[in-house]
């Protein structure tokens, strides 16, 4: 009887540890996914802010520049941050 209790405290205690493990991946990955579209959000006001600052002779100049920008720097940002964050160190 004792030898079965100790098993099912044995199995309890690894499906508790894995289940723990599973949760705490899947708090980081939604964490990623947040945090990457929040910083692009603001990279990519910060952008638009900038060249409308700058100034072009056109608006579609500007509006060119502005896509530009912002698609290397989100690609950039998304790109670095999930390299980071499957990164093993």
């Amino acid at each position: 009887m004792d030898y079965e209790k100790s098993q099912n405290t044995a199995y309890e205690s690894l499906c508790e540890d894995y289940t723990n493990a599973m949760f705490g991946g899947y708090a980081i990955t939604e964490g990623v996914s947040v945090a990457i579209t929040i910083v692009n959000m603001i990279i990519r006001t910060f952008n638009i802010f900038l060249i409308v600052r700058v100034g072009y002779y056109t608006v579609s100049k500007q509006t060119s520049v502005i896509v530009n920008c912002i698609f290397v720097a989100t690609w950039i940002n998304t790109a670095c941050v999930l390299l980071f964050g499957n990164a093993n160190f």
